[in-house]
């Protein structure tokens, strides 16, 4: 008996022969390059667990007939590219500095109101220095009643 696992990817229906021993899941990762963390089989609307036994059943179902579903992007088409070793989200905030490098646009109004927020502070200080420097001092004011002028 083969062991084949038909599933419908992108509009398209692929056929994947299964070894002995090794579960539909790393077949069908290492053959579309999806990343096993990312590739989800469904079956009749529930997903098919990556262990040997519902694999054999996969397995078994493919042969009378069934077709899964297959979800899941190629690790090189992926947009947060974790496969490069990109930072993921467990470690996001632990280096802003590498946060806002690695994902361009998410901080960009907080950095806008930070620069703002210095530039606006900056010139206010700028600005009352110079003043302070043109002023001429104020007039003497005048002596208290009861005491005579200096």
């Amino acid at each position: 008996m083969e062991r084949k696992v038909t599933v419908r990817w992108r509009g398209e229906v692929r056929s994947f022969d299964v070894a002995i021993g090794k579960t539909a899941h790393e077949v069908i990762s290492a053959e579309t390059r999806i990343p096993r963390e990312r590739l989800k089989i469904l079956l009749k609307g529930a997903q098919v667990q990556e262990d040997l036994g519902e694999s054999e059943e996969l397995i078994r179902k493919c042969a009378d007939g069934a077709v899964a579903m297959l979800m899941g992007t190629p690790a090189a088409q992926q947009l947060d590219r974790t496969h490069e070793g990109w930072r993921g989200g467990a470690n996001r905030g632990k280096n802003l500095m590498t946060d806002v490098m690695t994902r361009p646009g998410y901080y960009s109004g907080l950095a806008f109101q930070f620069v703002w927020s210095v530039a606006s502070t900056t010139v206010g200080v700028v600005f009352s220095f110079f003043k302070s420097m043109f002023v001429k001092a104020p007039a003497p004011s005048a002596p208290p009643p009861g005491q005579a002028p200096a």
